[in-house]
């Protein structure tokens, strides 16, 4: 949720300017079913929840819980998952029953037919936007113009969705875009992959779907201008139930008091969790680093990915009484 916080931030720092725009603050949660979307929110909500568990968590900071393109029907197209008939059974807000994203028109279609038979939750539509020119394809109607408007029309159930799918030129554009950019994300069978950018790093999230692992590959430095956001970072990971993590700094030029604290913080809180972090691929400038300040032996240090993830998996097989117990520090 550190975009539209900082949207937000931006907003503020620049009220004069933007006086005419209100910024609410939402974020699209993983659940263990699918996907949901929780708006007027305070905190982060912890992905890997049940849906009912995301729910409560969204309405406990009294947000909006609003379940997005529950009835997708393409699961093999990366991370585009709905929590399906679960609608008719959860106390939400609102259905996202018309989705910008060209697959979804069937799906549109089945989402709005299935709500209006069951619980009738308020219909919505949200463009799903990952691309500038697809922002606003579709939208919700309301009366008024505030963020308190929108917020009264969902719970009143008085929204209703608006606009069209995007078209295939639209599409063929956005593909050709992201080609050029080399950022046009896979869809991987066992890796569930993002990608989080902060000044000067960026951070390529693998969420492991056969292990409670992640693989945090790190480009850039690592240092006081977004070490916060790596921890950031680890902490949404942890609390979604992750509790092995390997964090790859192959790609990682330069290393600061503040990125190493982050590291550390990051190893402790993987252990708190009951598991770990290694590290793997250190470039030759960062493997002296932490020889210099004597963490070569405190952290995990491995040559590869593959090392890293084989000693975290034989240290969780290893049946152990002991909460301290962790992984050997190895230098490179």
């Amino acid at each position: 949720m550190a975009g539209p916080s900082a949207g937000r931030g931006n907003w503020y720092a620049h009220r004069e300017a933007f006086r005419q725009i209100e910024v609410v603050i939402g974020e699209e949660i993983s659940t263990t079913d699918g996907h949901m979307l929780g708006l007027f929110l305070r905190e982060p909500v912890p992905p890997h929840l049940s849906p009912a568990e995301t729910v409560h968590a969204i309405h406990a900071q009294g947000g909006l819980a609003i379940a997005a393109h529950p009835f997708t029907h393409l699961l093999w197209f990366g991370d585009l998952k709905g929590i399906g008939r679960q609608i008719a059974e959860l106390p939400l807000d609102g259905v996202e029953v018309l989705n910008s994203v060209p697959t979804e028109l069937y799906a549109n279609w089945i989402t709005a037919a299935y709500n209006a038979r069951t619980r009738r939750h308020t219909p919505v539509g949200g463009s799903d936007c990952h691309y500038l020119p697809m922002l606003g394809r579709t939208y919700t109607r309301f009366a008024g113009s505030s963020a308190a408007d929108l917020q009264t029309a969902i719970r009143e159930k008085t929204a209703r969705p608006g606009g069209a799918v995007n078209g295939p030129i639209t599409v063929a554009r956005f593909v050709r875009d992201q080609l050029r950019r080399r950022q046009l994300s896979l869809a991987l069978t066992n890796d569930h992959r993002y990608r989080q950018r902060a000044p000067g790093l960026t951070i390529e999230i693998e969420e492991r779907r056969d292990a409670p692992t992640a693989v945090l590959h790190c480009s850039g430095q690592l240092t006081h201008a977004n070490a916060d956001r790596f921890k950031a970072a680890v902490t949404r990971l942890l609390e979604g139930q992750i509790t092995r993590l390997v964090v790859d700094l192959a790609q990682v030029s330069f290393l600061d008091s503040a990125g190493i604290g982050g590291l550390v913080a990051a190893m402790k809180r993987a252990r708190a969790a009951g598991g770990d972090l290694a590290l793997c691929a250190l470039p030759q400038p960062v493997a002296m680093t932490l020889r210099l300040v004597h963490l070569d032996k405190a952290l995990g240090i491995f040559p590869t990915e593959a090392a890293a993830l084989g000693a975290l998996a034989t240290l969780a097989a290893q049946p152990s009484t002991d909460p301290a117990m962790h992984i050997p520090g190895v230098s490179r």
